[in-house]
């Protein structure tokens, strides 16, 4: 289950990344050989790059590269390292969560268009509840495996 929510989350960032990248490249030609650019490229990149940053925090999570002070928790011993180790992804789901739900109130109050795309900043705002929704599942689905991995150590 956790591989195939990595895979889905890899090929959207990848199939985003693109969308940044063809464009770009377009637009760059464009200005260099016929004197003129798109006016689109650049939002589109903008959105589309914060849509990579709020949907790549979850794939840190994978391999648990988010910022952390484990000099302390290395030292501790197994089972206690275990606890806390729980404890700090319950806070980063309830983190998911707020933010989730502040990002959906956000998204309730923005009524504006960009202005060459016309795409709705509504649209741009929901990466925020998608993004730190999906990093709360994922740290729900790291403290199922982590559980699993303990009992299955506790059972040897």
């Amino acid at each position: 289950m956790w591989k195939l929510y990595i895979k889905v989350t890899e090929f959207i960032c990848t199939s985003f990344f693109c969308v940044i990248l063809f464009p770009n490249i377009a637009q760059v030609l464009r200005r260099y050989a016929f004197g003129s650019s798109f006016i689109w490229p650049e939002e589109l990149s903008r959105i589309m790059l914060l849509w990579i940053t709020c949907l790549g925090v979850t794939l840190c999570a994978r391999d648990n590269k988010h910022l952390s002070l484990d000099l302390f928790l290395n030292k501790l011993p197994r089972k206690i390292k275990f606890f806390v180790d729980i404890f700090d992804n319950m806070v980063v789901v309830i983190f998911g969560v707020i933010m989730s739900l502040q990002g959906c109130g956000l998204m309730g109050r923005v009524a504006i268009r960009f202005t060459s795309t016309s795409i709705p900043l509504k649209w741009v705002y929901l990466a925020i509840p998608i993004g730190f929704g999906m990093l709360a599942i994922g740290h729900i689905l790291a403290i199922i495996d982590k559980i699993i991995i303990y009992n299955k150590r506790m059972e040897k």
